[in-house]
């Protein structure tokens, strides 16, 4: 590593939530990233509730209004799809990025900080 790094690896903090904040700092856009995807994928999971409804109401209606029923239908499949397969994965690639990165940092800067040391410590 560089000497800016060395310096940082000086300074390893020595509380375990800390530490992991220390480690987290260089994927911080990743982590940024994963948590505010799962904001999002939670309320969009929330929300299906709505044209679920409004589908029932649809096909509970007298008469029938089959255009109702398709629009609500497929708003609902919709929100499903785009909830499930991007941003619930989306939330998923981007933890996994912070998660591994951060483990790897953690890994690299305790032994860079035990290899600073003299045989003896």
């Amino acid at each position: 590593m560089n000497k800016q790094n060395s310096s940082d690896i000086k300074k390893i903090p020595k509380n375990p939530f800390l530490f992991g904040l220390f480690a987290t700092k260089p994927y911080k856009k990743f982590a940024v990233s994963a948590m505010i995807a799962s904001f999002i994928a939670t309320g969009v999971g929330r929300y299906t509730v709505v044209p679920f409804a409004k589908l029932t109401d649809a096909i509970a209606a007298n008469p029938i209004d089959i255009q109702a029923i398709w629009f609500w239908a497929i708003t609902y499949v919709v929100l499903v799809f785009i909830n499930e397969n991007f941003i619930w994965r989306s939330s998923g690639f981007a933890g996994m990025r912070w998660f591994t990165g951060a483990a790897y940092y953690m890994y690299q800067s305790l032994y860079e900080y035990l290899s600073l040391h003299s045989r003896e410590y």
